[in-house]
C-alpha cells in the first residue's frame, strides 16, 4: 500500500479519536460539574475563590474603567495599600480573561475557566498518554484519572489551581518535538509552559522540575531522530515564548521579592505524609463524608486529598512489575517519585502534620540539630534558624531542604504539597501504560472482540466510580454581613476600619466585604500577606495596647470590628474583656456577630 496513503489513514484515526475524547471529557465536565452550568452566576467554592474574583474585578476594572495600576489596591493594607503581588495575581485567569470579564462579569468568568480547564485537563492528558503508549485506550484512562484526581476538585476553590491542562499540553508537545524534530512542537510547547506559568507560579516550578527530571531520562532511554542543531533551535523556540509570556507579569513581584520569606515551620506545615497517597477519594458520593470526617477535619487539610486511586495503583503497579511500555515509562516513573518525594515538605512525614522522628540519645540530637542549625544560619542563603526540631529524635531532612538553602526563590515556596500534580500526572501516564499492557497480555489474546470491549469497559468505570466528585455547592459570590450594610451607609465618614482577631481579618472573604461596604481596611490576604504584616506590625497582635491604638490612629482608623462567631468566640471573649479596660475605645453598636467600636481620635492612649 502506498505510505502516503497509510499515513493519511492513521491521521484521520487519530484526529476521529482526538475528536471523540474531546467530546467524552467535555461531556463529562457538564456532568460531574452540572451545578456551575445551572448556577453559572455562583461560585463553585468559598474561601480563597472570593480572592480571586476580587481580583479578576479589579484587574478588569482597572483596565477598562478607572487606568489605575492593576497590580496596587489603595484601599486595602491602609495606608500603605496592597500590592496583589503578596499573593498569586495568576494573569491567564485575571488578565487575559478581562475581556470575558468585561461582558459576563467575573463570577460566570470564574466558572467558565473551572468548566474549561477540567474538559482541557482530561483532553491533554488523552494527548500524552496517547503520544507515549500510542494507545487511544491508555489515553483515555489517563486523562480520567488526570481530570478527576481529587486534586483538581480539592482546588476549585483556587483558580490558578484548577488550571492544570498546560502542564501535560507542554510536555506532550514537548515528546511530539522529540519524536518528530518539528519546530512548531517546540514552539507550542513553549507557550504552553507559558500559559502553565501564568496559572501559577507554582506550575512554573513544578513544570520545570518535571521537565529538567523528564527530560534528562527521556533523551538516555529513547532514540532521539535528531541532530543536535535540530534540539538547539528548539531549546531556543521553546525558550522564547515562555519568557515573553512570564517575563512581563513577572517584573512587578520584583518590588515586593525581598520583602518576604516563608519561615521554616510554615513552609514544612502545607506538606503532604506517604499516607495522602493511600486515603480514597474525599468528594466520591459513596464514601466522600466518611473519608473527611476521619482523614481531613479541617478544609485546609484538603490539600492533602492527593490520591490516584485503586485503579491507577493496581496498573501502576502492574506496569512497574511488568516492565510495560519499556523505557518509556521510565521517565514518567522518575516524575512520580520526583512529585511524591517534594510533596512531603522540608523534613519526613509518613502521616501529613506528624514528622517521623527516629529515636535517639541526647548527645547525638544535639550534635545532629547543632549541624543543621549550623548549615541553616551559616551556609543557607537564607541565614535562618533550624526551627524543626523534634524532642526525643532526629528528624529527617528531605531534598526540599537544600534547595530551600541553597537555590534562590525556593525559600518562597510555603504549599510543597502541591507537587503532588507532578506525581499525579506521571501516574496517569504510568497506569495507562500499564492498563494497556494488561489488556494486550492477559484480555485480547483470551475473549473475543465483545469480551475485550467488555473488559475494557469495566476499567474505565470503576475509574469513572472511584473518582466521582460530589457536586460543588454554589455559594453567593457577594456575602454582606450585618455590619458590612451598616458601613456602606456611613462610608462619607471618612476613615478606615480593622477587624479583630487578626485570623479572621486577613482571611479571603474580606475582599468580597470589602466591595459591599466601601471602606478602606487595614487588613487584607494573601499567601505571603500574613507573615508580612505580622513582620511589620509586630504592635497590632497586642491589641488594644497604648502602641497598637497610637498606629491605628495614626492610620486614621475609625471603626474596630470584633468577630465573636466560632471559631473565634474564646479569643474574642477575652479581647472584649481588654477592650473593655483600655482607653480610646466607645462601643457603637452590634452587628450580627461583630461588635463595633469607634476609635476615638482625640484620645491619648
Amino acid at each position: 500500500m502506498n505510505p502516503l496513503a497509510i499515513h493519511a489513514g492513521r491521521m484521520n484515526r487519530h484526529n476521529t479519536q482526538s475528536i471523540f475524547a474531546f467530546c467524552f471529557f467535555c461531556g463529562l465536565t457538564l456532568i460531574v460539574l452540572h451545578p456551575l452550568v445551572w448556577h453559572i452566576d455562583q461560585l463553585p467554592a468559598g474561601g480563597d475563590a472570593y480572592e480571586y474574583t476580587w481580583k479578576m474585578w479589579w484587574i478588569h476594572r482597572a483596565l477598562f474603567k478607572t487606568g489605575e495600576s492593576p497590580w496596587f489596591a489603595p484601599h486595602l493594607y491602609y495606608p500603605f495599600g496592597y500590592n496583589l503581588c503578596y499573593g498569586e495575581i495568576s494573569p491567564i485567569n485575571t488578565v487575559l480573561t478581562a475581556p470575558i470579564t468585561h461582558f459576563f462579569g467575573e463570577v460566570v468568568t470564574y466558572n467558565l475557566v473551572v468548566l474549561t480547564s477540567t474538559a482541557l485537563s482530561g483532553f491533554a492528558m488523552f494527548l500524552l498518554a496517547r503520544e507515549v503508549t500510542g494507545s487511544a485506550r491508555a489515553g483515555l484512562l489517563a486523562g480520567i484519572l488526570f481530570g478527576l484526581a481529587p486534586y483538581r476538585r480539592v482546588h476549585l476553590v483556587h483558580l490558578n489551581l484548577i488550571v492544570t491542562q498546560w502542564l501535560p499540553f507542554y510536555l506532550f508537545f514537548l515528546e511530539r518535538f522529540l519524536r518528530t524534530g518539528r519546530r512548531r512542537h517546540a514552539l507550542a510547547a513553549g507557550i504552553s509552559f507559558g500559559l502553565g506559568s501564568l496559572a501559577s507560579w507554582y506550575y512554573a516550578a513544578i513544570g520545570a522540575g518535571v521537565g529538567l527530571v523528564w527530560g534528562v531520562l527521556r533523551l538516555r532511554r529513547q532514540p532521539v531522530p535528531v541532530g543536535i542543531r535540530p534540539l538547539l533551535w528548539g531549546g531556543v523556540l521553546f525558550v522564547a515564548p515562555a519568557l515573553a509570556l512570564i517575563i512581563p507579569f513577572l517584573l512587578p513581584y520584583t518590588s515586593v521579592a525581598g520583602d518576604w520569606v516563608i519561615p521554616m515551620s510554615a513552609a514544612d506545615t502545607f506538606v503532604a505524609g506517604l499516607t495522602d497517597y493511600l486515603i480514597p477519594n474525599p468528594f466520591n458520593p459513596l464514601w466522600g463524608r466518611i473519608v473527611q470526617r476521619y482523614a481531613f477535619r479541617t478544609g485546609a487539610s484538603l490539600e492533602g486529598a492527593l490520591d490516584w486511586g485503586v485503579v491507577a495503583w493496581t496498573f501502576g503497579l502492574y506496569a512497574w512489575r511488568e516492565r510495560a511500555g519499556g523505557r518509556k515509562i521510565i521517565p514518567w516513573l522518575a516524575v512520580v517519585l520526583l512529585g511524591v518525594v517534594f510533596s512531603l515538605g522540608l523534613t519526613l512525614h509518613i502521616v501529613r502534620g506528624n514528622r517521623l522522628v527516629i529515636p535517639a540519645p541526647s548527645p547525638v540530637a544535639r550534635g545532629w540539630y547543632w549541624t543543621l542549625d549550623f548549615i541553616s544560619r551559616r551556609l543557607s542563603l537564607l541565614h535562618e534558624p533550624f526551627t524543626l526540631r523534634s524532642p526525643g529524635g532526629l528528624t529527617i531532612p528531605m531534598p526540599v531542604l537544600l534547595l530551600r538553602w541553597f537555590v534562590p526563590v525556593v525559600g518562597k515556596m510555603r504549599t510543597w504539597a502541591r507537587w503532588g500534580i507532578a506525581a499525579l500526572m506521571g501516574m496517569s501516564i504510568v497506569a495507562g501504560a500499564g492498563a494497556l499492557d494488561w489488556y494486550r497480555r492477559e484480555i485480547a489474546p483470551n475473549r473475543s472482540a465483545l469480551g475485550r470491549q467488555l473488559a475494557w469497559s469495566i476499567v474505565i468505570l470503576a475509574a469513572l466510580l472511584e473518582l466521582w466528585w460530589t457536586p460543588p455547592r454554589p455559594h453567593d459570590p457577594y456575602p454582606a454581613r450585618p455590619v458590612d450594610l451598616w458601613l456602606a451607609e456611613r462610608k462619607g465618614e471618612g476613615g478606615a476600619i480593622i477587624q479583630y482577631p487578626l485570623d479572621s481579618a486577613i482571611h479571603p472573604t474580606q475582599f468580597a466585604y470589602s466591595r459591599i461596604h466601601g471602606w478602606p481596611i487595614v487588613h487584607a490576604h494573601g499567601t505571603y500577606f500574613p507573615y508580612i504584616f505580622a513582620s511589620r506590625h509586630p504592635e497590632l497582635l497586642e491589641f488594644p495596647s497604648s502602641a497598637a491604638l497610637k498606629t491605628l490612629q495614626a492610620w486614621g482608623v475609625r471603626y474596630v470590628l470584633v468577630e465573636t462567631a466560632p471559631p473565634y468566640r474564646e479569643e474574642a471573649k477575652a479581647l472584649l474583656d481588654r477592650i473593655a479596660a483600655a482607653p480610646c475605645l466607645r462601643k457603637v453598636t452590634s452587628q450580627g456577630s461583630i461588635e463595633v467600636y469607634e476609635l476615638v481620635s482625640e484620645c491619648t492612649p
